[in-house]
């Protein structure tokens, strides 16, 4: 490189890594971020689930409570 002096290359080259390393920390996070939010959104709905199968239970017992007494 002509007329480039290593001083010059040097700062280049570390700017370029500095930048390189957070796009790819961006995306580390973003992925992080998103892998969290998809496992809570799995929680969610197995617990909405067992909700439901809970109550769908009690409603089962309690009718056939209903009939035992009928």
């Amino acid at each position: 490189m002509a007329g480039v002096s290593g001083f010059e290359v040097t700062v280049l080259s570390t700017a370029f890594a500095f930048m390189a390393g957070l796009i790819c920390g961006a995306g580390i996070a973003t992925t992080r971020a998103t892998s969290v939010a998809r496992k809570r959104s799995i929680q969610r709905t197995a617990r909405l689930f067992d909700e439901r199968r809970l109550l769908m239970r009690e409603r089962r017992d309690a009718e056939g409570q209903a009939g035992e007494q009928a």
